[in-house]
């Protein structure tokens, strides 16, 4: 944990707590429910930045991927969520970071019960992209990041030899 003013917003990375969850096998339910996961990407980043910022749901960036999913994203002093929903894969992706105090334990836990998982892998780093608060920017580059979430979330090919 690292004091908030040594994290510039000119640079790409900054020092905090970054939480990743993958989860896999969730909750059809609870994938599809939109308001849902934009609630719970509010609240999770209202808990940890514990400030007076006046966040609602509409605060929330999100991406309809059609029938792939959708993806969310928040950005609120210098914390940030981004969530990755990959209905017909049944799978979920979190990033969450923060220079303030970071509790990755209790981060799991709302993760797993909003989305029901069944497994997940998580990974807990002591720096983290610094998303844009520029709305049409943290769009875009939420859509790269889906990309990429897809990716590791995606089941991987069977190998025959």
């Amino acid at each position: 944990m690292v004091d908030s003013y040594m994290v510039s917003a000119n640079e790409s990375f900054g020092y905090g707590t970054q939480v990743c969850l993958d989860g896999a096998s969730a909750d059809p339910g609870a994938l599809a429910d939109v308001e849902g996961a934009r609630r719970f990407v509010r609240e999770l980043v209202s808990a940890v930045e514990n400030t007076c910022h006046e966040l609602t749901d509409a605060s929330v960036v999100m991406v309809d991927a059609g029938p792939d999913g959708y993806s969310a994203a928040l950005v609120a002093g210098e914390t940030s969520a981004s969530l990755h929903v990959f209905v017909e894969l049944r799978s979920v992706a979190l990033q969450l970071f923060s220079p303030h105090s970071v509790q990755a334990g209790n981060v799991t836990e709302l993760f797993l019960a909003a989305f029901r998982v069944g497994r997940y892998q998580s990974g807990v780093r002591g720096r983290g992209l610094i998303l844009p608060s520029d709305r049409a920017l943290l769009t875009r580059m939420l859509s790269g990041q889906r990309d990429y979430a897809r990716l590791r979330v995606q089941p991987a090919e069977p190998v025959t030899l």
